[in-house]
């Protein structure tokens, strides 16, 4: 039988067959014995799950294809938590990186951006924290970026949505970090992933790879829950790490 390092028992990762939400959907199912893959693609996330559970054959999956940026798939996730009956670790992973100047931008890009960076994280997090709660444990673990704290030349929707998702993030930790949820914001510089080759005017050879962004963010998802990490921004200087706690 798979000895587990860690006695988590149900995990929820959105944006499961992402880049970044690949590389966590096998490191955290090391330590875990459910684990909720929420994910776009129903082919990729399948591939995904059989490919899991070949290698960890302890756990438990299930796979969940749902559209986070639209009103009705932020209700379906809603109504997907409510019939689990514990949720421990919830990883908000799943973003959309629009690359259009202001006066581009339209209304249903803004509410389509903001239904995945943000009001889907929100509505989700809010339903895990009651089965949190119950057990006055947990972690949140809110995939922010580098652009929650600064702003660049045709992102205005992207580090719109991703500042609110900092000032969230702020706000569970301050209500419900008493109550042993620890709700934790990590800021990473732009990933070598698909979304990562939208950036421009950068050498895609110098950003984070996948699988050590995977491996941090599983040391913070572990460590003592007495401990207040609650905010990371990470990022790379000439091939090193560049990690600063908040």
């Amino acid at each position: 039988m798979e000895e587990k390092k860690n006695n988590i028992h149900t995990v929820l990762l959105t944006g499961a067959n992402g880049g970044l939400g690949l590389k966590l959907a096998d490191k955290i199912s090391e330590h875990c014995k459910k684990l909720l893959l929420f994910g776009r693609n129903k082919k990729s996330l399948l591939k995904l799950k059989k490919k899991l559970e070949a290698k960890h054959t302890s756990v438990i999956y299930k796979e969940f294809p749902i559209n986070l940026n639209s009103k009705e798939g932020v209700i379906k996730a809603i109504n997907l938590i409510k019939k689990e009956n514990r949720i421990n670790v919830l990883i908000n992973c799943a973003a959309k990186f629009s690359v259009k100047s202001i006066i581009q931008s339209s209304y249903k890009d803004l509410t389509s951006d903001f239904h995945l960076n943000f009001f889907a994280p929100f509505m989700i997090a809010k339903e895990c924290s009651k089965k949190m709660l119950k057990s006055k444990k947990g972690v949140i673990l809110n995939i922010g970026s580098s652009s929650s704290y600064t702003a660049s030349p045709d992102t205005a929707i992207y580090s719109s949505s991703k500042h609110a998702l900092l000032g969230m993030s702020r706000a569970f930790q301050i209500e419900l970090g008493s109550k042993g949820i620890r709700s934790i914001f990590v800021a990473p510089g732009s990933i070598q992933t698909k979304m990562g080759k939208k950036v421009k005017n950068q050498d895609y050879s110098t950003f984070i790879e996948p699988e050590n962004l995977a491996d941090f963010l599983l040391s913070l998802i572990l460590q003592d829950n007495n401990m207040i990490i609650n905010e990371v921004k990470i990022n790379r200087t000439n091939y090193k790490w560049v990690t600063q706690l908040i």
